[in-house]
């Protein structure tokens, strides 16, 4: 129950403001700990590779931060694209065009410091990659004060990129050095906090972005496979059930009958009061609003017209149309049980001996 609860709540927190945009929710796994300690927060964390020398420049308040979805790597395809830099008021472009490796990783190597010199003249605080960042500019970056933090991947590149408000760069190039400047977001902190045996990064937002990270926990590597599995289709069958209700059968059915519901206690347009009559209104249009979701929904008049029936079972207590509020919950329903299931394995595993 705690874990359902837990899970639920996350999923409601990170709704965003349109709910058919899919919610950033992360999931970090620890081994441990009974499940009852799993817990949600609004804070993003991410577990990415961390030395001591980074954990030393931590943490940071009101970091500026700039997010690449691309490597901070030598790339000896991108020197074929590349224009070298041209001097002033000249207008000969040199390409590279290849033969000579040292010459080309010379050339991005180049490339890259003074990427590092745009990023320091920003005033960047921490620099994140999606992919790995060269030793000799990790290097670099350190010594000019920037926290270099890679290998965030493809399911946290975004949302780190969100926590802070701005879009990630995804190309490096000399055209893109002057624009880095459009590029820099701030967040409220970032630290380094201990989960049991594993440190991970807790990248604090400046405002509410409707992002929350489930620190899911559970006493072996075993149950952990298993609850993790299923907390992750957990959010995706909520996010369904959302932004594509007709997947479940008997979708529409719920608005509908709440429509009828609506309609029928209404009575309320003949009273003689204003606040009467506005609050017949506000229910009609209420109403009108319900019918008009099902309706999209189901797709078709003859669709609709069958809910109509269904609903009106339902709304003169009839044992069918309670079933169809039952399948409206079939989703649910099979998300508690899938949970159940994996935290009775995580209690049965550990009365076990893990060998």
């Amino acid at each position: 129950d705690h874990v359902c609860r837990t899970l639920a709540e996350a999923f409601v927190l990170a709704l965003p403001e349109d709910a058919f945009r899919k919610p950033h929710i992360g999931l970090i796994t620890v081994v441990g700990p009974s499940v009852l300690h799993t817990f949600t927060t609004s804070n993003l964390v991410v577990d990415v590779p961390m030395t001591h020398q980074i954990e030393k420049m931590l943490p940071l308040e009101s970091p500026s931060i700039v997010v690449f979805n691309t490597s901070l790597d030598i790339d000896l395809d991108r020197h074929a694209q590349e224009p070298a830099a041209a001097g002033e008021g000249q207008g000969v472009q040199i390409r590279i065009t290849g033969g000579d490796p040292a010459a080309a990783m010379n050339y991005e190597l180049a490339l890259l410091s003074r990427l590092v010199d745009s990023l320091a003249g920003e005033g960047v605080a921490v620099a994140a990659s999606q992919k790995t960042i060269h030793p000799f500019v990790k290097q670099e970056l350190v010594q000019r004060g920037i926290v270099p933090i890679e290998r965030l991947s493809l399911r946290h590149v975004d949302a780190v990129a969100s926590s802070c408000g701005v879009r990630p760069v995804s190309a490096i190039s000399e055209a893109i050095l002057p624009q880095l400047g459009s590029h820099v977001g701030t967040l409220r902190k970032m630290r380094v906090i201990r989960l049991k045996r594993k440190k991970v990064l807790e990248l604090e937002p400046t405002e509410d972005r409707n992002m929350q990270t489930v620190v899911l926990t559970a006493p072996s590597e075993l149950a952990m496979e298993e609850l993790s599995v299923v907390s992750r289709t957990v959010f995706k069958v909520l996010h369904a059930a959302i932004s594509s209700p007709y997947v479940t059968r008997g979708g529409g059915c719920l608005e509908l009958i709440l429509s009828r519901l609506i309609r029928s206690r209404g009575g309320l347009a003949a009273s003689s009061t204003r606040e009467a009559r506005l609050e017949a209104t506000i229910l009609e249009s209420f109403a009108s609003t319900l019918t008009l979701a099902a309706s999209r929904v189901c797709g078709s008049e003859s669709s609709l017209e069958d809910l109509w029936k269904a609903a009106g079972s339902a709304g003169d207590g009839d044992g069918d149309g309670k079933l169809l509020l039952d399948l409206v919950m079939v989703k649910l329903g099979a998300i508690e049980h899938g949970v159940d299931a994996a935290c009775n394995l995580a209690r049965v595993d550990s009365t076990l001996e893990v060998v």
